[in-house]
């Protein structure tokens, strides 16, 4: 048997009810009003008789009309009755409840105060019936989203399957990831859009219930009020706080910066990478959007901060300070996501880094020959975050270019530190070999690690660092690549100097610092489109720590350096 339609069930029930009140009133009135004169023998008596039963009958009827509509109510709440329904036929549905309600109960009312109760019982069913199906349209966004993300789970755990080498196979298949990355934040961002977009156009079918109108006075209060209350309200800023919630509970940790990371979770970190593109996008685009077509098929405008009158008179503006306040949220979101990606890239990359240094025996270090292999492993996981980040987010253009001077690795000769030599590198020809700091040199020297001067003054110079030098990952974070390239190399080297820290060299593990470090730099630099100050500073105090730790610190050639370097 097929199922009733919303119309068919509100004719149906309505029809069965109105029936039997009908042949419940004609009964008492042929009982109780008509024939009551022959009853009694005074006409006062007799009309004070009539008024009572006719009291009577409106109170019964309010009290009948009343559990009909608890019936209604009661089966909205527990089966959602008719939300599968064409919109058009849940309007026409609510519409022709109400017509007919007014029309066959109204005539056996008769005191003001019946009125009254029953008016405010048709507000409270119009009320109910546009909550529920606002109810059913947040139901449907919020599934139809959730299933894209588990798309979106399922095609980012293929591509996590694929390895290096494929991807390193043709310029053909990267162009292709890149693409798929970039489409599918682009088709989330267009399937939510266009959903609330669509759920806008429902909504707006039912300013077309003349009845609806009709019963709350004025048309252009109507509109008002339920594109205020239920529309802008009720469904946009509603939708809008579920999302944030949702991906505040899912997604993000309570935590402070990179204090505490939620390894448990789930959620791979180029999952938070695109979510915070895809948030970003949402609140930069779309939000404005949405906005424009509220006002275009409400015709009412939005605007900041309007006064208590404009809001209670009958103008045709809505305050969207409100809505200000929500923007502001999903840019924090945006932040705390790109945040999370940042400290789980750089956590693993950490990591691999801390192990590597705390299972050697540096003071037993053979002479370096070539660059441990975890320096390349490092330089290759974050090739691979590069080519991730600049998928979604790019740099925008410096108006003022980097300043240099005449040689074309000479950005740091004012460095004393710093020698320059030849040969041909990463890059493209630029060669700058970060040495330990002359001061470092000096300690070293003017008393050696097991004299009581070199101890104190190293253990003075590590309190200095420890409160005087703390370095913020994630200051003047933005959503650009060298932003977050930068944030990922911080935490990495800042990770290296502190691991650096515990440990006690021989001359050759110094020279293997030497040399890790300097094919680190001649990377990295690329990374953060040559703004690689930060770089140099903090690989230069990595080399002048261990300088300081090492028993007998004897440099390498930069010549020698350099060929190891380049050999690899």
């Amino acid at each position: 048997m097929h199922p009733m339609d919303i119309l068919e069930f509100v004719d149906t029930s309505y029809n069965s009810y109105i029936k039997n009140l009908h042949e419940f009133v004609e009964s008492y009135e042929l009982l109780f009003i008509r024939n009551s004169s022959s009853a009694s023998s005074s006409p006062s008596l007799d009309d004070e008789y009539k008024e009572r039963c006719k009291h009577y009958l409106e109170d019964y009827l309010l009290e009948l009309y009343s559990n009909y509509i608890k019936f209604i109510h009661d089966l909205f709440q527990s089966k959602y009755y008719g939300q599968d329904d064409d919109i058009q036929l849940y309007v026409r549905a609510i519409d022709r409840f109400l017509r007919r309600s007014s029309s066959d109960i109204y005539k056996y009312l008769l005191t003001q105060h019946a009125l009254e109760k029953m008016r405010l019982m048709l507000d409270t069913f119009l009320k109910f019936a546009i909550e529920c199906r606002l109810k059913f349209y947040h139901l449907y966004i919020d599934r139809h989203f959730h299933d894209q993300i588990i798309e979106l789970r399922k095609s980012l755990t293929i591509i996590q399957t694929t390895t290096n080498e494929q991807l390193q196979s043709t310029s053909i298949e990267n162009q292709q990831l890149q693409l798929n990355l970039s489409q599918c934040v682009d088709k989330m961002l267009k399937q939510l859009t266009n959903d609330i977009k669509i759920t806008f156009q429902n909504l707006s079918t039912f300013l077309d219930g003349t009845e609806m109108i009709g019963h709350t006075g004025k048309k252009n209060l109507f509109i008002k009020q339920f594109a205020t209350n239920h529309v802008w309200n009720g469904f946009f800023l509603t939708l809008l706080h579920r999302l944030i919630t949702y991906f505040e509970h899912e997604y993000t940790t309570a935590s402070n910066n990179s204090t505490i990371i939620r390894h448990e979770q789930s959620s791979p970190p180029i999952l938070l990478l695109m979510l915070s593109k895809l948030i970003l996008d949402f609140d930069s685009s779309s939000i404005p959007y949405l906005c424009t077509v509220f006002e275009e098929k409400f015709n009412l405008i939005l605007e900041n901060n309007l006064r208590g009158d404009n809001q209670k008179s009958g103008s045709s503006s809505i305050d969207r300070s409100t809505l200000s306040t929500i923007q502001k949220q999903f840019n924090i979101i945006a932040k705390q996501l790109l945040k999370q990606y940042i400290c789980s890239q750089g956590y693993t990359l950490s990591q691999m880094l801390r192990k590597s240094i705390e299972t050697r025996d540096w003071l037993n270090t053979i002479e370096p020959r070539h660059v441990r292999s975890v320096m390349k492993r490092i330089i290759e996981d974050l090739t691979q975050i590069d080519k991730q980040v600049k998928m979604l987010y790019h740099d925008q253009q410096s108006s003022a270019p980097i300043t240099s001077s005449s040689s074309s690795y000479g950005r740091y000769s004012h460095r004393s530190n710093l020698i320059s030599g030849g040969g041909r590198s990463s890059d493209g020809g630029r060669r700058t070999i970060i040495m330990p700091r002359s001061s470092a040199l000096d300690r070293t020297t003017s008393g050696g690690p097991g004299s009581s001067g070199g101890s104190t003054g190293n253990l003075q110079l590590n309190f200095h660092k420890v409160f005087n030098e703390k370095l913020d990952i994630f200051i003047d974070l933005q959503f650009q690549k060298t932003s977050i390239l930068s944030s990922i190399i911080k935490l990495l080297l800042k990770t290296y100097l502190e691991c650096i820290r515990l440990k006690t060299f021989s001359r050759y593990g110094l020279q293997q610092v030497q040399v890790d470090i300097n094919y680190l730099y001649n990377y990295l630099w690329s990374f953060v489109n040559n703004d690689d100050r930060f770089i140099t500073n903090l690989l230069e105090e990595i080399v002048s720590s261990t300088a300081m730790r090492c028993l007998d610190p004897i440099l390498m050639e930069a010549s020698v350096i350099t060929v190891i370097c380049e050999g690899n």
